[in-house]
């Protein structure tokens, strides 16, 4: 367990959680049951569904703590966003942040929510980086988070100025239902007994005051937080219902364009040799950052002298392969027209794509080979489904011409004509010795 400051006030971290259960039948036997030998001290919070209860070892710091709260039942309205700031879940959050605690020492702290709930290990402390990634680990698992949608900071300061745009702890909070506040297990009935006494005190003022016990206000406080957090759900669905974009990655905007990967491909491509120590050169395939060679065996060549950089097949010994890595310089690349900042609007359906594509092949005496389209990705949201408005296909051109297949970038080439459809990329470049070339991608449509 441990102490930090975060804009001026103290806060607890270190917890191990109950499930929610109703406070009327949880008694003080029941408390130090769970509590054990383990922990000296406890804290509660509102579950969905009742209350739950956290459990620390405090000893002779009592003290130090009991003026302090704990941190994560006062931390409201936690999301889960992606990167292109879309929310997700309301009621489901993972976060590893680097804090301070008052003596001045660095420690991690894990805070997860699952179903609006804090789990068991879902306020957890941690002295090294190794473990707390492990336990990280674990609990993207539990609650089926990535690593993108997990909030990650390891700088102390930055973590404090993250939580503090969470905290809402006020004088309901503090003083009426004493949620985050410290206690001794043994001062478990005697701080009951506190509460009643308050209560029925600030209900005797309201009595007197307005001759009537106004149950409308009881009701609003009970249903306050459900209620905020199905106006969050229903915001959150009606997002991505009209922006269903927001939940999906544009994988195209981010890929190089097809005259980008044919320059960086073929102007190394065209410089293999035919004949390398003996060896005959037979295919070679490149995707833009490596281009695969494979050797054939000949009279003239031997063993011990193979190609450069190349191995043996170990189960056909009269081939050899070797792997040469290329890297387009940024100052080469060329920007998508489609790319980062633009709509999905921008493709085309499937059937323009074909149409297109098969022109293409009209231009160029090429082959286009049937596309295939995948169905689109669909996301899961409150139980609702939310389908992507795009999806991939793939496709592939074979028998090139060898009078097509060069490096320069002049707007006329083959892989110009091809960059200029949008939502299209260019994975690989063959060419077969007897068979020639061939090249396949990935086209996106809109549905």
């Amino acid at each position: 367990m441990e102490l930090t400051e975060i804009n001026g006030k103290k806060w607890c971290v270190g917890f191990r959680w109950t499930e929610s259960r109703s406070a009327r039948e949880y008694s003080h036997k029941k408390l130090q049951e769970d509590a054990g030998e383990k922990y000296d001290c406890f804290t509660t919070r509102k579950g969905r569904v009742g209350t739950q209860y956290g459990f620390a070892m405090i000893g002779h710091k009592y003290s130090e703590y009991v003026q302090s709260f704990a941190l994560v039942t006062a931390l409201k309205e936690l999301e889960t966003v992606t990167p292109d700031n879309s929310i997700i879940d309301s009621n489901v959050f993972l976060g590893l942040f680097k804090l301070v605690n008052t003596n001045g020492d660095e420690f991690w702290w894990i805070h997860a929510r699952i179903n609006g709930e804090v789990p068991l290990i879902g306020d957890s402390v941690y002295y090294s980086q190794e473990d707390a990634f492990k336990k990280l680990a674990l609990l993207e698992k539990m609650t089926g988070l990535s690593k993108g949608l997990c909030v990650h900071l390891e700088d102390p300061t930055e973590s404090a100025e993250y939580l503090a745009r969470f905290i809402r702890y006020d004088f309901r909070d503090k003083y009426l239902t004493s949620a985050g506040s410290i206690s001794r297990i043994n001062q478990y009935i005697s701080r009951g007994m506190i509460i009643k006494a308050a209560a029925a005190a600030v209900l005797g003022l309201i009595i007197l005051a307005a001759f009537t016990v106004p149950k409308q206000i009881q009701q609003y406080l009970a249903t306050l937080t459900y209620s905020e957090a199905k106006k969050q759900e229903f915001r959150q669905l009606q997002e991505a219902r009209q922006h269903p974009e927001k939940l999906f990655t544009m994988t195209w905007q981010t890929a190089l364009l097809p005259a980008d990967t044919s320059y960086v491909c073929l102007r190394e491509m065209m410089t293999i040799p035919l004949v390398s120590n003996g060896w005959e050169f037979e295919n070679a395939s490149c995707d833009g950052s490596k281009i695969n060679i494979s050797w054939r065996f000949t009279d003239v060549a031997n063993f011990l002298n193979l190609p450069e950089n190349a191995v043996l097949n170990t189960r056909d010994l009269k081939t050899a392969t070797s792997t040469k890595a290329i890297k387009l310089d940024p100052s080469e690349r060329t920007p998508r027209a489609d790319g980062p900042g633009t709509k999905y609007t921008m493709l085309h359906k499937s059937n323009e794509i074909i149409a297109m594509m098969s022109d293409l092949t009209q231009h160029t005496s090429s082959l286009l080979k049937p596309i295939r389209f995948d169905h689109p990705e669909t996301r899961t949201l409150l139980d609702q489904k939310i389908t992507c408005p795009w999806s991939k296909g793939t496709w592939e051109l074979t028998q090139i011409p060898d009078l097509l297949m060069y490096s320069v970038k002049d707007g006329t080439s083959l892989f110009d004509m091809v960059s200029k459809i949008p939502g299209i990329t260019l994975n690989n470049i063959t060419f077969n010795v007897g068979h020639g070339w061939t090249i396949k991608g990935n086209i996106y449509v809109k549905q």
